[in-house]
């Protein structure tokens, strides 16, 4: 079974998700400053929020749209294949960001 955990990261602050099958991430790209991703073969990158869509893309090419709402304002980071070792939230001073974290 699936448990879901939702945080709140602050305006100008981090939040480091481990262990995880997914990572919703609302209020983006408006609050997001950068998303870094960290692989399981120790590779990192820095993702511009309006960049996440590229992620979903990757594993679900036939999907029209990776956004779930009209706004384009939630961001989905897919973990499911387990090659993410672990991914940093990094707001800007526009405000919070509400992350819900799927796990098995």
């Amino acid at each position: 079974p699936y448990r879901y955990s939702q945080f709140t990261v602050n305006a100008t602050s981090n939040q480091t998700f481990e262990s995880f099958d997914s990572v919703l991430l609302n209020s983006s790209p408006n609050n997001i400053d950068s998303v870094e991703i960290q692989w399981i073969d120790g590779f990192k990158d820095r993702y511009d929020p309006l960049e996440l869509p590229a992620l979903w893309r990757s594993l679900y090419a036939s999907e029209y749209d990776s956004q779930f709402s009209a706004g384009a304002d939630i961001g989905f980071i897919n973990n499911e294949d387990g090659n993410i070792a672990n991914c940093t939230v990094y707001t800007n001073s526009g405000g919070s960001v509400t992350c819900t974290v799927g796990r098995i």
